[in-house]
């Protein structure tokens, strides 16, 4: 019997959690991209990895008023000024070396909770869900036309004349 049988090494699941309680999502990130390639080596990784889907802005909207996810802005506290947050939106800029550790104080430490990321276009939304993913968590969402409109995904928040609130910096 191949040892991968008797012995299942789940880096994106049980010990990712149990390392980010203990040392914080971003040692255990480093950790699991220096230790990934020789699991797949030996045989021992898991391929599981989270789906990411697409939400519309007003099917995002929706769904956060519900409380069916937590809808996350992953843009920076400049562009957060320029034109507000959408309504019910917590704030995690995606360029700070934190993010992680944010979207986890977002979701009371939920891995599995669902969140929806919006940018200002989806582009840098879709990374931050893949850096999610690739960190543990499990259901994740896009809001591929984000807060200005892209052209293949939809005209975006604003020009949907969605709510925004206004952006108060801490």
């Amino acid at each position: 019997m191949p040892l991968a049988h008797l012995f299942r090494f789940e880096p994106d699941l049980v010990n990712f959690r149990l390392a980010t309680r203990v040392n914080g999502a971003k040692t255990w990130l480093m950790l699991k991209r220096l230790l990934a390639p020789l699991c797949v080596f030996v045989g021992l990784a898991s391929t599981a990895h989270a789906e990411i889907t697409t939400l519309s802005a007003p099917d995002a909207h929706v769904a956060a008023q519900k409380g069916q996810v937590v809808l996350i802005d992953v843009r920076t506290a400049s562009e957060w000024a320029m034109t507000g947050l959408p309504e019910g939106a917590r704030r995690a800029d995606m360029q700070q070396p934190d993010f992680v550790d944010q979207v986890l104080g977002a979701v009371a430490g939920d891995f599995d909770a669902p969140v929806a990321l919006i940018g200002r276009t989806g582009q840098r939304s879709l990374q931050a869900a893949q850096d999610l993913a690739e960190s543990g968590f499990t259901n994740i969402s896009n809001v591929a036309e984000g807060v200005a409109g892209h052209p293949s995904a939809g005209p975006g928040w604003m020009a949907r004349n969605l709510p925004v609130t206004t952006y108060q910096v801490d």
